[in-house]
């Protein structure tokens, strides 16, 4: 196997696919690298091969267990950040240091054991993006907490 830079990642590329000659590219690849010549370029990264089921990355089953994990784990504390907040700062300041402290804590999570990204490069872009994602849940979350004080109100 030889292995080439495309995009700034490294990936490996199939000995003997150069000249497509009467071969169907491999799943997963493209069939023209930079330059326009034809060669099976596999759109994940070395070590990441499809495995026996196919179109499924090797690496996807214990990157979902690994997400989902991270996720339940974050909301878990959020809910007791929340709980333990509330009393203290009331429930939409409560909520709000309680889903910031959970998404940069869900982010930087990810970013090592689900994605195994480690040192500072893109570090800050990450956490943007992940608090792009807790702007929309803080939306949700204290819009609702709203609404539960709006009803609790009318209701007396």
């Amino acid at each position: 196997m030889v292995e080439g830079l495309v995009n700034g990642s490294v990936y490996g590329r199939v000995e003997g696919m150069a000249d497509g000659a009467g071969e169907e590219p491999v799943a997963g690849t493209s069939d023209l690298a930079p330059g326009g010549v034809r060669t099976a370029v596999p759109t994940v990264p070395v070590g990441r091969a499809e495995s026996g089921t196919r179109g499924i990355p090797t690496g996807l089953p214990r990157q979902l267990i690994s997400f989902v994990t991270i996720g339940v784990a974050s909301t878990l504390a959020y809910g007791l950040l929340f709980l333990g907040l509330r009393t203290g700062f009331g429930a939409q300041s409560a909520n709000l240091i309680a889903l910031l402290i959970t998404a940069i804590g869900n982010t930087a999570a990810n970013r090592r054991l689900t994605f195994g990204v480690s040192g500072r490069a893109g570090v800050a872009r990450h956490q943007v993006q992940g608090l792009l994602v807790f702007a929309f849940g803080l939306g949700l979350t204290s819009g609702s907490l709203a609404l539960l004080d709006a009803h609790r109100w009318h209701s007396r």
